[in-house]
């Protein structure tokens, strides 16, 4: 069942996944145009002159004088400016209509998911919805439906983007200097494995976390339904004895989801930095030594690229 869905997803979404492939693709390369802007912009700004650009920023800067005139030092600098300003708009505009395409497949794999639940519940027997599984089925019905949305979903849209966005500027960054990328290289699975450990640690305790929701609220239901009998026995504060215990156990599993989610931010910003700040010193070093065809300005429009992986 879980092949045949997955081949029906595919099938039914597969001309918009495809879109949004060729947009994140349009963005990675216009992403790429517009940090080159930086190399002629800096070494403008510093020697007053467009001479001595790397080949590829001289040919983006020569493209550009076709179009507008270059013949004067603020007027180049007036022109780069705008062209990178273009250039960025139609970069987002590019990350806009990929999300734009997206929103049309979280919202409809939702409704279909949802509907599927719902088909699927109300054709099981009697006897499985027992106090405990009433709740569980409710968790199912909606919270790990919108769950499975966004982490499903979520890492399909990583799966088109993050490779092609991955491979061109790794590409480009063994073009500009491929010693300093071999180090960046070697500093990338460091991170990955550190933060890889962490998510299995979430995902780990999400399932929990998902599961003493469940029993939650199926004691609420079971609350529910039964009123008429708690007060006939005057049970209300033992049914809240029961309730307070379950909400404790379901609370410090929570605060535990909470804290290792929070990490995640600090402990990826960490890690990048201090990835850019080995690659600066390295960077730096062979800038300095002039045994590499490395430029300052050259090496600006590195660092702004590397911070994009």
């Amino acid at each position: 069942m879980k092949k045949d869905f997955i081949c029906d997803f595919l099938r039914r979404y597969s001309g918009r996944l495809v879109g949004i492939f060729l947009l994140n693709a349009v963005y990675v390369l216009l992403t790429i145009v517009t940090f080159l802007m930086i190399e002629p912009f800096v070494t403008l700004l510093f020697r007053g002159t467009l001479e001595g650009l790397s080949p590829v920023s001289a040919f983006v800067v020569e493209r550009v004088s076709r179009v507008a005139s270059l013949d004067s030092l603020s007027r180049s600098m007036v022109v780069i400016i705008l062209v990178a300003a273009l250039l960025f708009f139609l970069r987002n505009l590019a990350a806009y209509g990929s999300q734009w395409v997206m929103a049309h497949v979280r919202s409809d794999f939702l409704y279909r998911l949802r509907n599927l639940l719902y088909d699927k519940m109300i054709s099981l027997p009697l006897g499985h919805f027992t106090k405990q599984s009433r709740g569980d089925a409710v968790t199912r019905a909606v919270n790990d439906a919108q769950e499975v949305e966004y982490t499903v979903l979520t890492s399909l849209q990583r799966f088109l983007t993050d490779p092609v966005a991955l491979l061109c500027y790794l590409g480009f960054l063994f073009y500009i200097d491929y010693q300093l990328s071999l180090w960046a290289v070697l500093l990338m699975p460091l991170s990955f494995l550190l933060i890889g450990f962490l998510a299995h640690l979430l995902k780990r305790s999400s399932k929990t976390y998902r599961e003493r929701l469940g029993v939650l609220l199926a004691h609420v239901e079971e609350t529910l339904a039964g009123l008429r009998v708690i007060y006939g026995f005057n049970a209300q504060e033992r049914a809240y004895r029961k309730f307070n215990r379950l909400n404790r156990e379901f609370h410090r599993k929570q605060e535990k989801v909470y804290r290792q989610s929070y990490l995640a931010n600090p402990l990826s910003e960490f890690l990048g930095v201090s990835s850019v700040m080995v690659v600066l010193v390295i960077g730096g070093t062979l800038v300095l030594s002039e045994r590499s065809g490395l430029t300052a300005e050259l090496f600006i429009t590195y660092i702004a690229l590397f911070t994009q992986i």
